[in-house]
């Protein structure tokens, strides 16, 4: 220590206690380099699920929807001066009018525009708009959520979506339906990675993570048998990714 003590004064020309501050000073610098490398081992990486990251697309969308602008310091035209027309009254005596002898009036009733039944996973935007409550936002949101979860199965999975109210969901269980024999978009378990998996609303990070572990240790699924084995999967998640996934 004397000897470094010795350089440092021979080299920069400080004192013992200038020396001293050298030294901790590097140190301390050391320490905070060290620290702010290592912190990304120790912070646990938290990723958004599907579902998380739908509702947060869907926010912005609606920001965007409801965002205006103030125009009101634009230059508006001069409103047009209404013109005032004299009429002559003319001088003709009423004629009495008799409503036992005038035909009798035809009353005309309107027809209720009733909407058609549709393919829930075939229906575009201008069709969903056609039912109360369901705007442009809505409406691409519906399709955005079906294209994600692969094509829905039961119309249960409607109050999935976010944002849409009770008085919706219940237009929606009368007017769409689910084709018979309709087979949603399949996820293959033992080939898809953690990425892919992820990506589905129903299979989550940690889910994703536990089913690409099992088939390291132990091979390939063989059905909904070896799933369950799996501690992070509960049987509500099992239900629901069931007619998704294929071994």
């Amino acid at each position: 220590m004397n000897r470094f003590y010795f350089w440092i004064n021979s080299v920069l020309k400080l004192s013992k206690t200038e020396a001293n501050g050298f030294v901790i000073l590097i140190s301390i610098l050391l320490l905070i380099s060290i620290g702010n490398y290592g912190l990304k081992y120790f912070i646990p990486n938290q990723d958004l699920s599907a579902q998380d990251q739908l509702i947060l697309d869907s926010l912005l969308e609606e920001i965007n929807a409801y965002a205006y602008y103030d125009s009101t310091t634009h230059y508006k035209p001069k409103p047009k001066e209404k013109k005032e027309y004299n009429y002559k009254v003319r001088n003709t005596a009423k004629k009495a009018f008799n409503n036992t002898n005038s035909p009798a009036r035809k009353t005309h009733f309107k027809r209720k525009n009733t909407l058609a039944r549709f393919d829930i996973n075939t229906a575009d935007t201008s069709q969903l708009k056609k039912i109360r409550g369901i705007g442009s936002v809505l409406s691409k949101r519906i399709i955005k959520y079906r294209d994600i979860l692969g094509g829905f199965v039961s119309t249960t999975q409607f109050e999935e979506v976010y944002g849409l109210q009770d008085s919706v969901i219940a237009q929606l269980d009368t007017l769409a339906f689910i084709a018979t024999g309709f087979s949603p978009r399949l996820i293959f378990v033992n080939r898809a990675d953690e990425y892919e998996l992820k990506k589905h609303p129903y299979i989550n990070a940690k889910v994703a993570r536990s089913i690409t572990a099992y088939r390291f240790q132990h091979g390939d699924f063989t059905g909904m048998e070896d799933l369950k084995a799996l501690h992070t999967v509960d049987s509500l998640t099992l239900a629901r990714i069931e007619p998704y996934i294929r071994f």
